[in-house]
């Protein structure tokens, strides 16, 4: 539900029209990018006209002003000088045909005049409070339901996604990008639309006043137009290749933060600092080529209004002389042809702020339009998996490489047996893992994959992922305590404590957490910054059993703990759930490891060479296994 609004922010949005937003030279007024944003604003129409209506009111009650004044002046030159005084244009404009016969009438008239124009600006205070509140409201849930759509977006996308893209980049995207057009959708949209209300208004009542005069003022048009077009034209490119450089220097410093204690222990903080240097001095060039441009456009713009004014006294004052103007209908014409630049300029500031939020648009929407190959089957089902993994004739590349890492590979594995995948770095031991989890997928025609004789690609993709525990050699925590870690794999609501004692227990790690002070609510620190790597790992160990997985794969996950703990985890998991035993995939470097499978599956160049039990593999003369067991201690890790 959108904040204070009462209803969904997201529902009735279409944000994922298919655009092309990688044009980097897009100079319409509202790029393809801003125009899907702007579909964001649906759910709030109703809220968003009403603003309008009070900008056209706003702008109405403003341009009165201008003709009050006039008419005040002309009064007042009419009590100085003593003369009989007979409304004019001004008056019978805004008022009707009026005629005050003493200066006496005609001080109480000025009065009148003056009452009207303080109700004007009460009105137009009130007007303006109520608009902008509305237009902040309208736009700070749009930015909401935006930030929500693009983490949505984020959270969808498939690896690929993120081995294409730097994670500075990404947060960039959905930090400062969505931050520029904060204030745009928020306020400035509004007031770019009352000010094109109040130029349009002004116009109006200007030639109405003197069409002769409203015409020479308006020489000065295609000079701001073509200045606004210029000024648009080569800001977009200039503020495009920015924001790219803000991300590439975002993602540095988030690199380089995560990896601090890598970059001290090699002592190299000189070349991080000159790589930082380089990407900040970049970024620093591009936004010194934008200050440029935007340091010329508002003398150029008041340039341009000042020419306007002084022609209008040099016209005007002409017209004065030949009785066809007074005083006062020239005074309030000033403020008219004011009143209608002005809007001008603020809307060349505008598209100067266009010039910023296009490219920040194509950036957002580009990730919002980004589609996970791995497609949600729409007719797929849960399934109570039981734990039979099955590849038959599958092969496999990583998306946008033509290597094959995996050739027709083909085995089953029943439920409740563990499988260790042997092989070399690059051999595919880690494409299998994730495959059965889907994280990429098997091109069709490519074979498959099935889980209990399903195809996993019918299978729901969340459904089936909940069923299967990884535990990485690169072991992920957040910055929570460590009971909120643990207990991540499931529901609040279903865990107890109780529960992750219990995997705490089977995962070597409760004795240690009852040693630290908070114990169990010990905050571990971004990446778990605070716990050694053997510790991490079970941690991780322990939310993986948390999730009862009907599938448990373990790629590398003891490479940080000791033989001991190893071997002392290794025999939890055997024992873990009494007649539900999850089927186990390992992926090890260590003998001793691979030995405690009830199969094991060599590797090589994406082929199977070798599939057996362990006693089965040593039999075979000149096999893989075979050699590699005779030469290696038993703890030793296959290198």
């Amino acid at each position: 539900m959108s904040p204070r609004f009462g209803k969904p922010g997201l529902k009735h949005v279409n944000v994922y029209q298919e655009i092309d937003p990688s044009k980097e030279k897009d100079y319409r007024f509202f790029g393809k990018a801003f125009k899907q944003i702007f579909g964001f604003l649906d759910p709030y129409k109703r809220r968003f006209y009403g603003t309008i209506v009070l900008s056209v009111i706003q702008a109405l009650v403003f341009l009165i002003l201008p003709a009050l004044a006039g008419l005040a002046l002309d009064v007042l030159e009419d009590i100085i000088t003593g003369k009989e005084v007979e409304f004019g244009v001004s008056v019978s404009l805004m008022t009707g045909s009026q005629k005050v016969e003493t200066a006496r009438a005609a001080f109480l008239g000025l009065i009148g005049v003056v009452l009207m124009m303080l109700g004007a600006v009460i009105s137009l205070a009130i007007i303006m409070y109520v608009r902008i509140w509305e237009n902040n409201k309208i736009g700070n849930n749009i930015i909401f339901d935006l930030r929500r759509a693009l983490f949505q977006s984020m959270q969808e996308q498939s690896y690929s996604f993120y081995d294409n893209n730097q994670v500075g980049d990404l947060v960039a995207r959905s930090t400062s990008d969505v931050n520029l057009l904060k204030n745009v959708l928020s306020s400035e949209l509004a007031f770019f639309l009352r000010n094109v209300l109040q130029f349009i208004l002004a116009l109006v009542v200007m030639l109405f006043l003197n069409i002769q005069l409203t015409l020479y003022s308006l020489f000065i048009m295609p000079a701001l137009f073509f200045t606004m077009y210029f000024y648009r034209k080569r800001m977009h490119p200039l503020f495009l290749s920015s924001r790219k450089s803000y991300g590439q220097l975002a993602s540095t410093v988030e690199e380089n933060v995560n990896g601090m204690r890598v970059v001290r222990a090699f002592g190299q903080e000189k070349l991080e600092k000159k790589k930082f240097k380089e990407r900040n001095d970049d970024y620093l060039d591009k936004s010194l080529k934008i200050a440029k441009l935007q340091s010329w456009f508002d003398p150029v713009i008041n340039i341009l209004n000042g020419a306007g004014l002084i022609f209008v006294i040099f016209i005007g004052g002409s017209l004065v002389v030949k009785g066809v103007m007074s005083i006062g209908d020239i005074f309030a014409f000033m403020l008219l042809l004011q009143f209608s630049l002005q809007p001008l300029r603020s809307i060349g500031v505008f598209i100067g702020k266009l010039s910023q939020i296009n490219p920040a648009s194509e950036r957002i929407v580009e990730v919002l339009n980004s589609r996970s190959e791995i497609k949600q089957d729409p007719n797929a089902v849960d399934h109570d998996i039981v734990g039979t993994v099955q590849f038959k004739n599958a092969s496999f590349r990583y998306p946008g490489t033509k290597k094959l890492v995996l050739k027709n590979v083909e085995f089953i594995v029943e439920p409740g047996e563990t499988l260790a995948i042997l092989g070399a770095t690059g051999s595919g031991k880690s494409s299998i893992i994730q495959l059965i989890s889907r994280l990429y997928d098997v091109p069709d025609g490519d074979g498959a994959v099935f889980i209990d004789g399903i195809n996993i690609k019918t299978m729901d993709k969340q459904y089936l992922r909940s069923q299967i525990a990884i535990i990485a050699q690169e072991t992920f925590l957040f910055s929570r305590s460590i009971k909120e870690n643990i207990a991540l794999a499931r529901d609040e609501d279903e865990v107890t404590m109780d529960e992750i004692i219990e995997c705490a227990k089977l995962a070597s790690i409760h004795e240690f957490i009852n040693s630290l002070p908070e114990k169990y609510d010990t905050v571990v620190g971004e990446r778990g910054v605070t716990l050694s790597g053997g510790q991490k790992q079970r941690v991780s160990i322990a939310r993986a059993l948390m999730s009862k997985p009907r599938i448990l794969i373990l790629d590398d996950a003891t490479s940080s703990v000791d033989v001991d703990t190893e071997y002392e985890i290794q025999k939890s998991f055997k024992n873990l759930f009494a007649g539900k035993k999850s089927t186990t995939f390992i992926i090890s470097q260590r003998l001793s490891t691979i030995r405690m499978a009830d199969k094991i599956l060599v590797l090589e160049d994406g082929q199977i060479e070798e599939l057996g039990t362990h006693d089965e593999l040593l039999s075979k003369e000149d096999g893989i296994y075979k050699n590699i067991y005779s030469t290696l201690e038993e703890d030793a890790f296959i290198k």
